[in-house]
């Protein structure tokens, strides 16, 4: 048996959660989230054209159980909302408290179950690595990170750091961040045409917006102490 929650007056999400899945919920220490992006199950509902798949993981006893599937169109924090609302309101009402929740840097789905359970506990969040490099590129330099096998080493090891003690992530950051100006320097200080930037002054401008990026979210908005896995595997948390 399956509870089906379409909405309307909404971008259409198809929200599954079996009796079963619910019971493991409630009975869990923790859940987590995450979810396809980009790539989704087909399906029959003529009014749903899916962008993706976000699966509710809870963690009971100790194993990580998939509780409850959301085929969403839209991905906004009030699409979320909506979607989680109609299957934990009952839940919440009926006493249900959450220990804790592992994410990855998505913002919108815990910003919405942070209004339904405000005191909610972000213990960890995952996929850093590939966080940073899928931002990389988007910051104009796909081209390098792709030829450059030691652009793709300098990237992948600020994602490194969630592995390292947390009283060493920032100094490993500066030391990455160092590296970088080295490398800079052996670019060719040339213009492609007259009067332009040249080659070593735009990726120069580009890597320095990246930077500020991952010191704006990496170790602001998202502190190291919720992304770093040593410490989690410390605490058998891992």
């Amino acid at each position: 048996m399956w509870m089906l929650y379409p909405f309307l007056d909404r971008p259409v999400s198809l929200v599954f959660m079996s009796p079963i899945g619910e019971r493991l919920l409630r009975e869990s220490e923790g859940f987590g989230g995450d979810g396809t992006w980009g790539s989704c199950p087909i399906t029959q509902h003529k009014r749903v054209s899916p962008k993706q798949l976000y699966v509710i993981i809870a963690r009971v006893r100790g194993t990580s159980v998939p509780v409850m599937w959301m085929i969403m169109q839209g991905m906004s924090a009030d699409d979320y909302y909506l979607a989680f609302n109609a299957v934990l309101s009952p839940m919440i009402h009926n006493g249900w408290r959450a220990g804790y929740a592992i994410f990855d840097f998505e913002q919108a789905p815990v910003i919405a179950l942070r209004r339904l359970l405000p005191h909610l506990q972000v213990r960890r969040l995952v996929h850093l690595k590939r966080s940073l490099s899928r931002k990389f590129r988007s910051f104009g330099l796909k081209g390098i990170f792709s030829s450059s096998a030691l652009i793709r080493w300098w990237v992948n090891s600020f994602g490194n750091t969630a592995l390292l003690p947390l009283a060493e992530v920032v100094s490993a950051m500066y030391a990455l961040r160092n590296w970088i100006v080295r490398w800079l320097g052996q670019l060719p200080d040339v213009s492609r045409r007259a009067g332009q930037p040249s080659v070593r002054e735009r990726v120069r401008v580009k890597i320095k917006k990246w930077l500020r990026y991952v010191e704006r979210t990496y170790r602001r908005l998202y502190p190291p102490a919720q992304w770093n896995v040593y410490e989690a595997l410390m605490e058998g948390d891992a």
